[in-house]
């Protein structure tokens, strides 16, 4: 959506304020199709002693709903108190599967583990995976980071440090049972160089299959600008190669999915074709409401149409609040269980649960 559109699209939906700011949903009229269609089905993978995050489903040829997904120790005292702040630090990818979407789900192992270290650039953490079926392989697209050297005194100074090797890559296999080996000697998509609206990192990496054959890539960058003076301006951008492991070029016109004057922007987002239409699916960071989703829709997967409501908040699908802990009832790392073409269940994650921790969330797409 061009600049002078998207000023607009908000004048025109006459967004109201909240008490403290943030734009309020005004009524339903907002929800998309996706959004009215979503039924609860309630959380999965509660591990005690982990916190659990994105969760990326897919069907495996033994006809059972696959999963691999973040997760690190929930105490990590070299990152700080509290059970979100080990994941640039600890994060790995878990493997699970279930005979349903619903669950239950059982814990598989460890797919592609954390502090690998070396020279690698994800030698530290691996971290938000997408998992896609190309040919006859299975790929796990991620972010990753490294170690800096030297390693800073303090956790926020280890975080920023952390955050800023962040780069966007894969792993690929035969199996969904691994063995998971790296697809390419380094990160599929780098970060711009200075100055560029993606020059402190590239993450959060979106998948996509073009009926043209071509492969889209897309991912969430950051500038350094915004990231030292405002904890940064989240935008997305696009890739394409014409094989998985690239080389990928960036668009010429990124990025292509930008909210410039509604603060920390979008991130977390999943794309998808259904019906001859693309469908781009992300966390809303202040456009309607910080707790839901976004959905786009699009012709061809670069320019892309006004936003609506993909999904409301956690309160809205379960009978229980978040609110006092960290990134309290937001509903986060939107992926989705395609089945017969079709989105068919939307995969969450939430901070809360059995343990105080976070954990996956799944929802159902009715007919």
């Amino acid at each position: 959506m061009e600049q002078d559109d998207k000023k607009e699209f908000l004048a025109r939906e006459g967004r109201t304020r909240q008490a403290d700011g943030r734009p309020g949903i005004r009524d339903d009229a907002e929800a998309s199709d996706f959004c009215r269609r979503l039924d609860p089905v309630g959380r999965i993978l509660e591990m005690e002693g982990w916190t659990c995050w994105g969760c990326s489903p897919i069907e495996g040829p033994d006809g059972r709903v696959h999963v691999f997904f973040s997760r690190w120790p929930a105490d990590c005292p070299e990152m700080g108190p509290g059970p979100m702040a080990g994941w640039p630090y600890l994060s790995e990818v878990g493997h699970a599967a279930a005979d349903t979407p619903e669950g239950p789900y059982t814990f598989l192992g460890t797919a592609i583990p954390a502090g690998r270290g070396g020279a690698r650039w994800d030698g530290q953490a691996v971290h938000n995976p997408t998992v896609h079926r190309i040919g006859d392989r299975y790929v796990i697209f991620h972010m990753g980071n490294s170690r800096p050297d030297p390693w800073p005194d303090e956790p926020r100074a280890r975080f920023k440090a952390l955050i800023e090797t962040k780069r966007v890559g894969a792993h690929a296999a035969d199996s969904l049972d691994g063995p998971w080996e790296p697809l390419g000697a380094g990160p599929l998509v780098e970060a711009g160089t200075r100055p560029s609206w993606d020059d402190a990192m590239t993450s959060n990496p979106a998948y996509l299959a073009h009926p043209d054959g071509r492969h889209f890539l897309y991912y969430k960058g950051m500038d350094f600008e915004s990231w030292e003076t405002r904890y940064g301006h989240r935008m997305y951008g696009l890739a394409v190669a014409g094989r998985p492991e690239g080389p990928y070029r960036k668009h010429p016109d990124n990025p292509i999915i930008d909210y410039p004057e509604l603060g920390p922007g979008v991130e977390d987002g999943y794309a998808f074709a259904e019906n001859g239409r693309f469908f781009f699916v992300m966390r809303d960071m202040g456009l309607f409401d910080h707790t839901g989703g976004l959905i786009l829709e699009s012709e061809d997967g670069i320019q892309w149409g006004n936003p609506k409501i993909a999904y409301y908040g956690l309160e809205h699908y379960l009978d229980e609040s978040a609110e006092a802990l960290e990134r309290g009832n937001q509903l986060e790392r939107p992926q989705i269980l395609m089945r017969e073409g079709r989105a068919a269940y939307l995969f969450a994650a939430a901070v809360g649960g059995r343990y105080g921790t976070a954990s996956p969330v799944v929802l159902r797409l009715t007919a």
